[in-house]
């Protein structure tokens, strides 16, 4: 995104690029429509635009004592008050072919356009010259422009060079500290993460999906969009494409904001205009190429069904964003009372999550992820999971944080993360035609790393004690031996495990073959979140890893698991 100084140095370069140009003459009349201060500049109104004006709170600088002042010296000069600019006074036309050809080029970044309506703009402040008989023509033409591309007066007077006075040279983007601009400052601002944006939850508006668009896409010359389908860029012409962006609204939530610069406010109408058409072509090639590609197809329908069920939450999955939300704004107080009451809150909402999932029948070669993918795999679950580590969060003092904090399967934040969560889970069934695409090398290209747990080696063993001290519950484990059903042979998978920091790649393996073995069960004691260890309880056959319980029945030679990831079950 360029910045106000680069705009204004647009401006400037443009103006100067028709100031020797031999332009269009036209009558005064044809200045009669535009406005700018509660001035006519000519032509009429744009749909979807805005005229309206800003004041400064200094009654000689209201609009209407602006108005007066300039209407005093316009009538004497003849002249609308930016034809009074260097860049614009004294324009005549002798080549109205060449200016024809100049104004007709398809032009739809915003130099170019600025290029354009400074080319307008003089030739409806010329005194003289051939176009005064063609006045009426040329301003038609020029109205039908700025609608074609969706510029109001406040647009072209900005872009002339002669913005409304309101009071002071206004907001820049990035001032801005309230409503939708801020919004999109803060979900796409530093690194670009899908999981930000989905922060923002049902409230996103169309100026921050706009924002996304141009984050990732850039935005500078038309069409705007990913070239080509590719590693690095089909996940977000995926994801930024399900919904539509509303140029109107977008507008809207623009204008909300009192006080933005008429710069600013161009730059972001100019995003809001670039980002809605660049999804809308991408959308197009996605469905072009899906023909052709099931893997393509595949992971659109996913995503599509993933934004449908987001777009309509449960009324569970509504009360767990609120509840995330204020663990949140917990962390960001980094008060302790904020978190008062928060472990009996997530733990509840876990436990009910953990009931309503199927998991698989209990087995001493458990992974976390057979426990974690099932529960974890729904928005639900990931919503109570990441309550969970947030509440836990809030207990922590200094201490190292691994049992919750190693790369976890994609937590759902909302649709974004949910669709790349489920791509993650799904991989072994979508397949490209294209052999140029690979699932694995997609998920890195939206920077996806980790996608499962990994928590080290099995451990299995019947508890003795569970003693907490503070944020950590050591769980300690009878030694003795019991006949064991475990795995004596197995085989690599090609369903991706997880990606690691560095990109590496790792697959699953399942095992082909099991048998009975007398096993040694005593491990050393396991230090545990407390909030984890909560409804351990001695006597219970446990299955674990060193840094997450994951499993446990009520006794070595039961199968009926009781506690499964924290939670109590039945």
């Amino acid at each position: 995104m360029a910045g106000h100084k680069e705009f204004e140095q647009v401006m400037s370069k443009a103006k100067s690029l028709f100031v020797a140009s031999s332009l269009l003459a036209t009558v005064l009349s044809g200045c009669s429509l535009i406005k700018v201060n509660g001035k006519s500049l000519g032509g009429g109104s744009v749909p979807g635009g805005s005229s309206s004006e800003g004041s400064s709170g200094n009654p000689a600088d209201s609009p209407e004592a602006i108005a007066a002042v300039q209407a005093a010296d316009d009538a004497k000069s003849g002249l609308p008050s930016y034809c009074k600019l260097n860049s614009m006074f004294g324009a005549n036309v002798q080549d109205l072919k060449a200016w024809q050809t100049e104004v007709n080029e398809p032009k739809r970044t915003l130099d170019s356009l600025t290029n354009v309506a400074v080319a307008y703009g003089q030739a409806l402040c010329t005194t003289d010259g051939e176009a005064r008989q063609q006045h009426k023509k040329i301003d038609a033409q020029r109205l039908a422009w700025m609608k074609a591309n969706y510029l109001d007066a406040r647009d072209f007077g900005s872009m002339v060079g002669y913005p409304r006075d309101n009071g002071a040279d206004g907001l820049s983007e990035e001032d801005v500290k309230d409503g939708p601009i801020k919004q999109q400052n803060e979900a796409v601002s530093g690194h670009f993460s899908y999981e930000k944006v989905d922060r923002v939850g049902a409230a996103i508006t169309q100026l921050t999906r706009a924002a996304a668009v141009r984050k990732l896409w850039g935005l500078d010359t038309p069409p705007y969009a990913p070239a080509e389908i590719n590693n690095q860029s089909l996940a977000s012409m995926i994801l930024l494409s399900r919904e539509p962006i509303d140029i109107g609204s977008g507008f809207k939530e623009i204008d909300s904001t009192t006080g933005l610069s008429d710069a600013a406010r161009l730059r972001l109408r100019r995003m809001v205009v670039q980002a809605s058409q660049a999804v809308t072509a991408v959308r197009a090639t996605l469905a072009a190429d899906a023909k052709t590609d099931p893997g393509i197809a595949k992971l659109i329908a996913i995503a599509d069904e993933t934004f449908k069920e987001w777009a309509k939450p449960s009324a569970e999955v509504v009360d767990l964003r609120n509840l995330v939300a204020t663990l949140e704004a917990a962390a960001t107080s980094n008060r302790r009372s904020a978190y008062q009451g928060c472990q009996e809150k997530t733990l509840a909402a876990w436990t009910s999550a953990v009931a309503a999932t199927k998991f698989p029948e209990f087995n001493t070669d458990a992974k976390p992820n057979a426990y974690l993918n099932p529960v974890l795999g729904t928005a639900r679950g990931s919503l109570a999971f990441t309550a969970l580590r947030l509440c836990r969060d809030g207990a922590v003092d200094g201490r190292a944080r691994s049992n919750l904090d190693q790369s976890l399967p994609n937590l759902m934040r909302g649709p974004r993360t949910a669709s790349l969560s489920r791509w993650n889970r799904q991989a072994a069934a979508i397949v490209f035609d294209n052999r140029d695409l690979n699932l694995a090398y997609v998920l890195q290209g939206a920077q996806v790393t980790g996608g499962e747990f990994y928590g080290g080696e099995h451990m299995v063993g019947v508890v003795v004690a569970v003693e907490t001290k503070g944020s950590v519950s050591t769980v300690s484990f009878k030694s003795v031996k019991e006949p064991r059903i475990t795995c004596s042979r197995w085989e690599r998978t090609t369903r991706i495990e997880r990606i690691d920091s560095s990109g590496r790649i790792e697959y699953e393996q399942q095992c082909m073959a099991r048998g009975k073995v007398m096993m040694e069960t005593s491990p050393a004691p396991l230090d545990f979140d407390a909030i984890m260890a909560v409804n351990l309880k001695p006597g219970m056959f446990l299955v674990a890893t060193p840094s997450l319980p994951i499993v446990a029945t009520g006794a070595p030679s039961s199968n009926d698991p009781v506690y499964i990831l924290g939670a109590a079950v039945k």
